[in-house]
């Protein structure tokens, strides 16, 4: 119970909730055009390209095991509504994650970014990640993808990827039922994980 409601940055454990988003409002074998605004500003981690085209369901791979921040982006950017700019419907997407926080009943969660990266208005506690962690395990693919090692895909283009999954555990933990990792300066190093132990999930 230490320090159970202490709000904090949770960086990329943010993108539990975006995959919630994305399972429960889009369809995964549609495809998505991966836009210049995804990508920016590059990094040493992107990717994906700008103007690539993927699956939902790729972008979502991308999302849980590669942690990507450019999938996250992508997907808000394509909020599945046929009106409105591109950072209007990343909005949309943002104003949904904290809808799924408030039904989730996570009081000390507020959502701002869909990949995480902001450490000032993205924030949660142990307690709200806990919750929001058993309530994860109802999505038999979240489960499936954040317990992927990796995973191999080509864009429409026929551009190779291989989401690499950065917890470690796994190789070592086969009882992990799920789990997401994440890095901010702000929020520090983190991690939610979910194990079975003696047939019970320990979160």
């Amino acid at each position: 119970d230490k320090n159970i409601k202490v709000k904090r940055p949770i960086a990329s454990l943010t993108k539990l909730i975006s995959a919630m988003v994305v399972l429960e409002n889009y369809n995964l074998i549609e495809s998505i055009e991966v836009p210049a605004e995804a990508i920016n500003p590059p990094d040493s981690k992107n990717i994906l390209r700008a103007g690539e085209t993927l699956k939902v369901f790729d972008l979502l791979a991308a999302l849980l095991i590669g942690s990507s921040n450019e999938a996250a982006y992508a997907l808000a950017l394509n909020w599945p509504s046929p009106i409105g700019t591109s950072e209007f419907k990343k909005q949309k997407f943002i104003e949904a994650m904290n809808q799924k926080a408030a039904s989730l009943h996570l009081e000390n969660t507020h959502f701002s970014d869909p990949a995480g990266l902001d450490d000032t208005g993205n924030f949660s506690t142990a307690w709200d990640l806990a919750l929001m962690a058993k309530y994860a395990l109802n999505y038999p693919l979240l489960k499936q993808l954040t317990t992927k090692e990796n995973f191999v895909t080509y864009s429409e283009e026929g551009i190779y990827h291989k989401f690499e999954n950065s917890n470690k555990l796994l190789k070592i933990w086969p009882e992990i039922q799920l789990g997401k990792t994440g890095f901010t300066d702000g929020a520090g190093s983190s991690l939610v994980l979910v194990v079975e132990e003696q047939k019970q999930p320990l979160i």
